[in-house]
């Protein structure tokens, strides 16, 4: 079976981690034996093809524009992701589905349904449907669009009831997945250090995140935290550090590919995901691969990763007082991990959830007899 991707965002010269989701599941499912590419448009001027890992191949589009919803205004942009994938058709011939990753990619998805006729999916990451930050006429072409696509799905049922609200059709939900034999436990924990690893805007609260750890830091004083990751609020919170008196203890790492930063994730006494809304939080499964302890703000999907038991859970409206308090109880208290990471890998491992999405491609076949 050969599917072709095209995401709404993709690592670039920039983001070298960004659509590592997107990343994942083509990996999982060329494991599986499906042969998947992946189509994507950026400003970049990168390869107009290159190889990525397990054989996926990356079709690049240029492209200065962001925001492919209204097409309108984005005719260039889609004229020139059809001569892509024109190109594309070329060289790997008609795929069996076009899979779109994020509502930005439903336009060009129906451009090439309309034109081919070749079925769609659309998978849905997205925190601003759960905050409900879509405008109106975003929601109407969602919803449109949406009727050209033979199946909908979520990272999360958290993310599912509100994505069924726009698009007033059915939405299946198939979780993220990531690699387990990368993300493995390590050999010895720093018991003081901590880590986060995050886009740095307002969402995933990394000012609360430092708050706490400089609460938690006063009486230990080799206690450091590691911060992974880029965005706009990254001036701000460098401030903050320097304000609070302890740029020496927060080191910020910039966005970096994960075999950078593995080594802090697999030495640290534990991961803070303090996101006001997480559709999944594949960040903190990654931590719990590797026996990390994870302290998180109940904000959403978090919750369909492991349960309260596995994953300490903080009150969304949390202060940096509390995060102090539960990052002193987790390193006074050993974690006691049983089985919990065999029970991650029977719900997100590579080979489970490729299955899922195998079987939904199936059904497309199916329904086309």
């Amino acid at each position: 079976m050969h599917i072709l991707f095209i995401p709404a965002w993709f690592e670039s010269p920039n983001h070298p981690t960004s659509g590592k989701a997107v990343k994942d599941l083509a990996i999982a499912l060329t494991r599986s034996g499906l042969q998947v590419n992946i189509l994507f448009q950026s400003k970049f001027r990168l390869p107009d093809v290159q190889q990525l890992e397990e054989g996926v191949l990356l079709f690049h589009s240029k492209y200065d524009l962001g925001g492919k919803l209204i097409p309108i205004l984005n005719l260039i942009s889609l004229k020139r992701y059809l001569d892509s994938f024109k190109r594309y058709i070329v060289q790997k011939g008609l795929p069996d589905a076009i899979h779109i990753h994020g509502y930005n990619g439903m336009a060009i998805g129906q451009c090439i349904h309309q034109k081919y006729k070749i079925p769609l999916v659309y998978t849905e990451h997205s925190s601003r449907i759960v905050q409900h930050k879509l405008g109106k006429i975003e929601q109407y072409l969602i919803r449109k669009y949406a009727e050209s696509y033979k199946k909908i799905v979520a990272v999360s049922q958290y993310l599912a009831s509100d994505l069924q609200e726009v698009v007033k059709s059915a939405v299946v939900t198939i979780p993220n997945t990531i690699d387990f034999s990368f993300f493995t436990p390590g050999q010895k924990i720093n018991q003081d250090q901590w880590i986060m690893i995050n886009l740095l805007n307002k969402n995933k609260q990394v000012d609360l995140g430092i708050q706490a750890f400089h609460k938690y830091s006063l009486n230990r004083q080799g206690a450091i935290l590691h911060i992974i990751g880029d965005g706009d609020e990254r001036a701000a919170l460098k401030k903050l550090a320097i304000k609070l008196g302890i740029e020496n203890k927060v080191v910020f790492h910039g966005e970096s590919k994960m075999y950078e930063w593995i080594h802090v994730l697999q030495s640290s006494s534990g991961l803070l995901i303090l996101s006001q809304s997480e559709t999944f939080g594949v960040v903190a499964l990654e931590a719990l691969a590797c026996k990390i302890p994870v302290i998180s703000l109940d904000n959403g999907g978090i919750r369909e990763i492991a349960s309260s038991d596995d994953i300490q859970l903080l009150s969304l409206h949390a202060t940096s007082e509390d995060i102090a308090h539960a990052m002193h109880a987790l390193v006074s208290k050993p974690t006691q991990w049983n089985d919990l990471r065999e029970k991650l890998k029977s719900k997100f491992d590579f080979d489970v959830v490729a299955g899922m999405y195998i079987n939904l491609y199936n059904q497309l076949r199916t329904n086309a007899v």
